[in-house]
């Protein structure tokens, strides 16, 4: 018996049911012993189907993953916002200074002109180098603990011009690899809403970029 819910032998060693009682009760803990978790794991298994299969017909059999580059450039400071900025590009294909300044002009339009409605707010710009376009993820933090999302893009030719994107009731959100730069300043963030907050705090979290292969 472990917290009053019986056990049974399995070759794998001794199945606690109580498993399942601590984990709603919230005794699970580095000190809590239980052997079974593996039979757990193993019985939740999935396994592939002809039909289940066809749900990742998405990812095409020519398609050929490859890393891109992730690195900080200059903030984007104005009176309505303090923007953190992310470059992600493929090795031999940097964004250029002038495509960053040319961005960053047209928030700071669009910020001025209140196309983009932000007022007094903090967050991050992701500015994305993909094969036919360049593509800015505009997040602030909202609401304690919410990141809010606008999206531009641009089409790689002169004449293109940077453009917000509309959304329908379902669209994209962030590819695999703009989601390390959000999951890096989702640990960011936590850890500036557990400090005191204060001016070494903010400062902190504005300091707190990441560099990498993504």
């Amino acid at each position: 018996m472990w917290y009053g819910v019986p056990t049974y032998k399995t070759k794998t060693g001794r199945v606690c049911l109580a498993f399942w009682k601590c984990l709603i009760l919230g005794h699970i803990n580095q000190d809590a012993h239980c052997p079974n978790l593996p039979v757990v794991l193993q019985v939740m298994t999935t396994k592939i189907t002809s039909d289940l299969a066809e749900k990742f017909a998405q990812v095409s059999a020519e398609y050929k993953h490859y890393p891109k580059w992730i690195q900080p450039a200059p903030a984007l400071i104005t009176p309505q916002v303090y923007f953190k900025w992310y470059l992600i590009h493929p090795e031999s294909l940097p964004i250029t200074n002038d495509q960053i300044a040319e961005a960053q002009a047209c928030l700071r339009q669009d910020l001025s002109m209140g196309q983009l409605a932000l007022k007094h707010e903090v967050g991050f710009v992701v500015q994305h180098r993909c094969a036919e376009v360049i593509i800015l993820y505009v997040c602030t933090w909202r609401g304690n603990n919410e990141v809010w999302e606008t999206l531009y893009h641009k089409a790689l030719n002169p004449e293109a011009q940077n453009k917000m994107f509309e959304r329908e009731n379902t669209s994209g959100t962030f590819c695999v690899w703009v989601l390390p730069a959000v999951l890096h300043e989702q640990q960011a963030w936590v850890r500036y809403l557990q400090s005191q907050r204060d001016g070494v705090a903010q400062e902190a979290y504005l300091n707190d970029q990441m560099t990498g292969w993504v």
